[in-house]
């Protein structure tokens, strides 16, 4: 079939054709608008100057140490023409609540190092804080470029108006002052406002501030120019604001942007660069539109930016505020009482710390030390020196002659047992243990004799010793081991006789009943060491080297009266000083050792 039109026809058609596309061809362009080309060079070259630097300063901090001035930065950026500033709580909150410097102390590490944190009492009552240095407040100074050169820019002081409280993070400042003091005259450039509740998810959003690029001081910090960042509306985040959620972009936000300007592609702020994730690089956007409730205190001010272009936001439930004066801190008084508790909580700490290591140094020692005790019993003799102390004194006088000493006929041998008792490493390298040495000299071990006027005077002692030793070996290879035993003399026992103008006195020390009376703790210390050469697993021979500290009085029986009573011969004469026998000498032994295994003295390694 055909159809046949006419002209008319085909005219009406037409008009019915454009009546039809009419609304979606405006649909098109709204479409169009929404997808507007973001225009940086635009936002680069006209909004420059009213994007500023925040720098915390401390001129006290600065008087202590010119170290400690500089606190940190962020960004900013200028929305009235007298210098109002909005940015980020957390840029300045050191500016509001203060912050102080201290010496934590790192449980993992073992050391102490300073930190500064915006102040807080619960802070700061934390056990590993042990020491508040100082307790101050930050000056927030504002960098303002007039040009686009590295130097061209101003300084000026600012002070904190409101800040925000709650999940959205908000501030308001205002520039005062120049650094001299001076009221500012200045008229600023003041950035156009949007409509965060108006953004979308696709849009293209431009980040504008001073990201951190390097470390350094006040001066340094200066020298940071400003960068711009581009990224999408990536959607919002509820987690971290539930009221409406900040604004995700993949746009970098980085240290030193917080609290810089947003803008869209229509060239407006829309939102506060806050934060960022750093597990997905996703930046998160305070919506400019929270900073209406910031701002809602200071009326002529509201109704001046709402003018501008600032809303309310559909969902404001947690936007409280506060002012922007110092709230109260710690006074010296306060810091000092406090500081004196923690240095007292510290030091028991390090001493609790250092009793669970020397527990668990046992404990370790313990676990590895071998399931099995062993026994020695060892038998040596050899040759040792004597001392004589006042004793050569004492001979002297009753001689009469200074040039005698009580030496003579003295014979150096010796003789002793010992039987030890010790663990051994797993490796069985290392041996500890305790011993019980016996230690006996020859009877006449200080001996001499002289005639004076006619009259025999004669002196033969001899000495036994009880000691406890603790007992170290360590094994060279598989037949050496080498032996070290510092012991403390437990008991001692001096007998024999001295005959002085031809009578003979015998010393009180003398049979088992002296031991009984000549119990000394603590009489005297020995050190030895040396070698065990194993010939089989039960027996050894050994060799030892060491020297002994020994002095005991002089006591005899004098039964010369009606009764027998003790006494001790004077160094000179029948007065003074009392005669001091000292044993103190090198002695060097040789002998056997016998070794027998036990039962589990040591917990197994769990």
């Amino acid at each position: 079939m055909i159809f046949l039109f006419s002209k008319k026809h085909l005219f009406s058609g037409f008009v019915l054709l454009i009546v039809f596309l009419s609304p979606l061809c405006r649909r098109g362009t709204e479409v169009f608008s929404q997808t507007k080309m973001l225009d940086a060079k635009s936002i680069a070259d006209n909004y420059y100057k009213g994007v500023v630097k925040i720098l915390l300063y401390d001129s006290v901090a600065a008087k202590k140490d010119s170290n400690l001035a500089y606190i940190g930065r962020g960004s900013g950026f200028i929305v009235s023409e007298d210098g109002i500033i909005f940015t980020n709580r957390h840029v300045i909150d050191m500016c509001v609540y203060g912050y102080a410097h201290y010496d934590k102390y790192d449980e993992q590490t073992n050391t102490t190092n300073s930190f500064r944190a915006e102040y807080s009492e619960d802070f700061l009552r934390d056990s590993d804080i042990v020491k508040i240095n100082f307790v101050s407040y930050a000056a927030p100074i504002v960098q303002v470029y007039y040009g686009k050169g590295e130097n061209d820019y101003k300084l000026y002081y600012a002070k904190v108006v409101s800040v925000s409280m709650g999940s959205f993070d908000g501030a308001m400042l205002k520039i005062v002052s120049d650094l001299d003091g001076n009221p500012v005259k200045d008229s600023f450039l003041a950035l156009p406002i949007g409509n965060s509740d108006s953004t979308f998810q696709g849009e293209d959003l431009c980040v504008f501030g001073f990201p951190e690029q390097y470390k350094g001081d006040f001066n340094v910090m200066l020298k940071n120019t400003s960068t711009l960042t581009f990224g999408k509306h990536s959607g919002f985040d509820f987690v971290y604001n539930k009221d409406f959620g900040y604004i995700k972009t993949e746009a970098s936000i980085n240290r030193g942007n917080s609290g810089g300007p947003v803008f869209n592609a229509e060239g407006k702020i829309i939102g506060i660069a806050t934060a960022a994730f750093t597990e997905t690089n996703t930046g998160l956007v305070g919506g400019i539109n929270g900073m209406y409730y910031v701002v809602a205190s200071q009326i002529e001010l509201l109704q001046k930016l709402s003018a501008k272009g600032l809303k309310v936001p559909r969902n404001a439930g947690s936007i409280n505020t506060v002012n922007g004066e110092h709230k109260p801190v710690f006074s010296q008084v306060q810091i000092d009482a406090l500081n004196k508790k923690k240095q007292a909580d510290f030091e028991k700490r390090m001493d609790r710390k250092q009793k669970e290591k020397q527990a668990q140094d046992m404990n370790t020692y313990l676990s590895v030390t071998r399931s099995k005790f062993r026994f020695n019993l060892g038998v040596d003799a050899g040759a040792s020196s004597y001392a004589r102390g006042t004793l050569d004194a004492f001979w002297q006088t009753i001689n009469k002659d200074p040039s005698l000493s009580a030496k003579g006929k003295g014979n150096p041998f010796c003789w002793g047992a010992e039987l030890q008792v010790y663990g051994a490493d797993k490796k069985e390298k290392n041996f500890l243990g305790l011993g019980l040495q016996f230690f006996k000299t020859t009877k006449n071990a200080i001996a001499a004799s002289n005639e004076y006027s006619g009259v025999t005077n004669a002196v033969s002692l001899n000495l036994s010793l009880l000691n406890i030793s603790l007992v170290y070996f360590h094994a060279i290879d598989k037949k050496i081991t080498l032996v070290f035993e510092p012991s403390v003399v437990y008991l001692n026992s001096m007998k024999g006789s001295i005959t002085a103008y031809g009578n003979t006195y015998g010393e009180k020390q003398s049979g088992w009943i002296g031991w009984i009376h000549s119990i000394a703790f603590g009489g005297g210390w020995q050190f030895s060491a040396g070698a065990n050469y194993k010939i089989t697993n039960a027996f050894a021979i050994s060799c030892r080297a060491g020297y002994r500290f020994v002095t005991i009085q002089e006591v005899h029986v004098d039964d010369r009266g009606y009764s027998p009573v003790y006494n001790s011969f004077f160094v000179s004469g029948t007065d003074g000083e009392t005669t001091m026998v000292k044993w103190n000498g090198i002695n060097f032994t040789a002998g056997i050792v016998l070794t027998a295994a036990g039962k589990s003295s040591a917990r197994k390694k769990p």
